[in-house]
């Protein structure tokens, strides 16, 4: 999940942000279901799009995190070639504006 964070950022901004109001808000978690549920669908659905659209940049964040597990910063160019490749696929919640 780590490689592909910024794209989940990116492309699933609302459901996060609207998730992560309640929990600073303190609202218990039974009552967040509908908002929980909207996270993980969008999770799911970024990461199945990655996997189908982006694989090639999502293995190359992938392998330059494990070749520099404490040097992240050396891998920046590659997340961001993920996460364009992500915003150019429309994936999450960027479906919507698309259509």
């Amino acid at each position: 999940l780590n490689a592909a964070s910024g794209a989940f950022n990116l492309c699933c901004g609302e459901a996060y942000a609207r998730f992560s109001e309640l929990k600073r808000l303190k609202v218990h978690p039974g009552n967040m279901t509908k908002e929980r549920d909207a996270v993980e669908s969008c999770s799911a659905d970024v990461y199945n799009g990655i996997k189908s659209s982006c694989v090639e940049q999502f293995d190359a964040v992938m392998s330059c995190l494990s070749d520099n597990p404490t040097e992240w910063a050396k891998c920046a160019s590659m997340r961001r070639e993920l996460e364009v490749c992500s915003v150019k696929n429309n994936l999450g919640e960027l479906k919507k504006l698309s259509s």
